[in-house]
């Protein structure tokens, strides 16, 4: 796999009401994405203005964006914004890694 660690690859937003164990699970999926060799960033900031942190997304320079809302998440799926095309869908956390993959390689 190539390294794509010279450039932020996605971010990760959460929305507010996250609950900690739920948040947990989140890092280790951002943790599975950056020891599959992708550079991520996360927000720390907890809002229901997700506008804001996509243009904080997009402005770093992030191809993806994955949307974390609690009740997504609960169902084991999370929003997966491809920031280049603006396609956004719900996608089963299984298939996060392979998303991701699929459009750094475009």
């Amino acid at each position: 796999m190539n390294d794509h660690r010279q450039m932020i690859d996605f971010a990760f937003a959460r929305m507010a009401g996250f609950a900690l164990e739920a948040s947990d699970e989140a890092m280790k999926l951002l943790a599975r994405l950056r020891i599959a060799g992708f550079a991520a960033v996360t927000s720390y900031k907890a809002t229901k203005n997700i506008g804001k942190l996509l243009q904080d997304a997009s402005a770093s320079g992030a191809k993806v964006a994955l949307i974390l809302a609690p009740a997504e998440f609960e169902k084991g799926v999370v929003k997966f914004k491809d920031l280049v095309s603006r396609e956004e869908k719900e996608i089963a956390i299984a298939e996060v890694l392979a998303q991701v993959q699929a459009v750094m390689m475009k």
